[in-house]
């Protein structure tokens, strides 16, 4: 079975304040040509993922073109949502001199569930985001992100 991105779309919508996702590119712009990463937190509502923030976190890849938080990067993060009385909605990296689609390495590490936003950052500072479901079976299933749905 191909586990690669799919055309199939999920019930899935990242509501995001443009200022919020000014700040997803802006990270996606300080760590090029390295990938970023981190967490988006926010409420849940019956698929509607209201995004209240961002929660970057250091990559420990030894690569440029691969993200790798530390574990206890990843406590620190559920312990800041539990504290804040908020929710990890999503997992965001970037994805330098790349497209939105979910890379070979994405689709192995993929936790089914948990969605993605990737950003695709090139040189000059473009930045644009595409978010992704990974499914049980391995499928990558296209979700929606509208940028200044709720301010």
């Amino acid at each position: 079975m191909d586990s690669g991105p799919s055309r199939a779309h999920v019930s899935l919508i990242l509501l995001i304040p443009e200022s919020i996702a000014g700040r997803l590119a802006a990270h996606a712009q300080s760590a090029y040509p390295r990938e970023c990463c981190g967490f988006i937190l926010g409420e849940d509502c019956d698929g509607e993922l209201y995004v209240e923030d961002i929660l970057p976190i250091e990559n420990i890849a030894s690569e440029n073109d691969r993200f790798m938080m530390a574990p206890e990067s990843v406590l620190m993060a559920e312990q800041t949502a539990r504290v804040e009385k908020k929710e990890i909605l999503a997992i965001y990296h970037s994805h330098p001199d790349g497209d939105g689609t979910p890379s070979a390495t994405d689709r192995q590490e993929a936790l089914p569930g948990m969605p993605q936003v990737i950003l695709s950052i090139s040189a000059d500072g473009f930045c644009f985001a595409a978010a992704w479901m990974p499914a049980e079976d391995g499928r990558f299933l296209i979700a929606g992100i509208a940028v200044g749905a709720h301010e």
